[in-house]
């Protein structure tokens, strides 16, 4: 649920600062904040499927009987 919520709130604040960066035309503030953002979310997204995707394969392998 945390994980959930840390995106979400990270895709919100990137969408609603990038919003404004188009609106003005400038870049700082609001753009450099929307592309901060960005990469946050991407790289806190891609961690988390990498490591769910090492878990699932984790506990589908089961050891064989001796």
């Amino acid at each position: 649920m945390t994980v959930f919520c840390v995106l979400v709130c990270s895709a919100v604040l990137g969408g609603v600062m990038g919003f404004r960066a188009l609106n003005s035309g400038k870049f700082m503030p609001s753009g450099l904040i929307a592309v901060i953002r960005l990469i946050t979310f991407s790289v806190f997204f891609s961690v988390k499927v990498v490591t769910l995707n090492r878990s699932v394969a984790s506990s589908s392998q089961v050891a064989s009987p001796t």
